[in-house]
């Protein structure tokens, strides 16, 4: 006997924050059976490498491969001009399989909300084949913004009630949810997965850098986690204000230097997705470019998240420059520009530690330092909490199992 479970979210985008929490879950899902299991990830962008890296296969999701493909479009197959078997194909996979599970990441939000567009209403929909189906569906570590729009959080709140299980990764999507008048059913609050998928070996880094021909001896080094905020017209700011701390930064000690390392490197539609983008960007307003590096190639989650141990400390805006910065006992700084990042560090018992995304530059330059002065403490800080909290992930695994049998 072998069982088939379907897993729908951010992946093949070169995200490692999304990647890793799926990661999490396949490997603990056959570490808990001795049946055989099949993954199948629905996706944007089918690829054997992803397939082989991950060992799961992908298939087409409800979205097209580009921006300019889905205007003035619905989720591909509900359209009239559509192969209706776009959809056949999606609903067939459903009905054949043990579980579906949705998520994780930050999918109930409102960024990208029309009517049957965007990653909020696919999973509505999705929720709503399950059940018809009744294939059990898993809400996987989802987080969640406030709700503006009364039929949102109708939507919302019918999908959480008709999940199987629903999970949350931080309090502060619960309490959005709440003061958005959400009604929420039974649910369990949980620590990210990425805090538990696999991590590379332990020469992984140093190799890695060898082969982008950088070299960090002797060397005090501050990791950066940029990304492009030019979507909440924050992006100038958001931008002298890091181009300042940097130059803070390597004007400080001469041996300081600055390491870019991109979460996300998804190129396809333009540039803004790509973090490596933005970092050459920034790096070339500084007042001292060749001591900023950059990761120029693009890795799969456990290499990406390697790269913080080679660091003194990080300055994160995504989110899991955080996670996998302090699951790699860097001590590290977040720029708060969603709740997610906040809850993150509320998780980890360090509030402190999270500042706001457009915080002054001699806030965060200090705080930096003061890190650095009690690193000893804070490190030791983070690894306890971080070691509580990777003891919670199992139990996402015990409510994906027990949906199964």
């Amino acid at each position: 006997m072998s069982y088939n479970i379907l897993l729908y979210g951010g992946y093949t985008l070169w995200s490692a924050g999304d990647d890793a929490p799926m990661h999490f879950l396949t490997t603990q899902l056959k570490n808990k059976t001795d049946k055989d299991i099949k993954f199948t990830v629905f996706c944007r962008h089918p690829n054997t490498e992803f397939d082989t890296y991950y060992n799961v296969k992908t298939k087409q999701n409800f979205e097209y491969k580009t921006k300019e493909l889905s205007s003035g479009r619905w989720m591909r197959g509900l359209n009239s001009s559509d192969n209706r078997k776009d959809l056949l194909d999606i609903a067939t996979e459903i009905s054949a399989s043990d579980l579906i599970i949705l998520g994780a990441g930050n999918f109930i939000t409102e960024v990208s909300l029309d009517v049957l567009r965007g990653h909020f209403a696919q999973f509505v929909v999705l929720t709503l084949i399950a059940d018809m189906c009744h294939t059990p569906c898993m809400l996987f570590g989802l987080s969640a913004n406030k709700l503006k729009n009364p039929w949102t959080a109708k939507a919302a709140g019918w999908m959480l009630h008709r999940a199987s299980c629903v999970t949350f990764r931080e309090k502060n999507a619960v309490e959005n949810l709440i003061s958005s008048d959400v009604s929420l059913p039974q649910y369990e609050l949980l620590p990210d997965a990425a805090l538990g998928s696999p991590v590379a070996n332990i020469n992984r880094s140093k190799e890695i850098l060898r082969n982008e021909h950088i070299d960090l001896s002797n060397k005090k080094v501050l990791a950066i986690s940029i990304r492009d905020l030019s979507w909440m017209n924050a992006d100038e700011k958001y931008q002298k204000n890091l181009k300042n701390t940097i130059d803070k930064w390597l004007y400080s000690d001469n041996q300081n230097v600055i390491l870019f390392i991109p979460q996300c490197t998804y190129d396809v539609e333009n540039s803004l997705t790509d973090d490596r983008y933005v970092a050459h960007k920034l790096s070339k307003q500084v007042n001292f470019p060749d001591r900023c590096f950059h990761i120029k190639n693009k890795y799969q989650a456990p290499d990406i998240e390697c790269l913080y141990r080679e660091a003194d400390i990080t300055l994160a805006t995504r989110l899991h420059g955080s996670v996998f910065s302090a699951k790699m006992g860097t001590p590290v700084i977040g720029l708060c520009y969603e709740d997610k990042v906040k809850g993150f560090f509320r998780q980890l018992n360090c509030p402190e530690l999270a500042l706001k995304w457009d915080e002054e530059s001699e806030i965060i330059f200090n705080k930096i330092m003061g890190v650095l002065q009690n690193k000893q403490h804070i490190v030791s800080k983070i690894n306890d909490n971080v070691s509580i909290l990777q003891k919670k992930l199992g139990r996402y695994v015990e409510l994906a199992y027990n949906l199964l049998t």
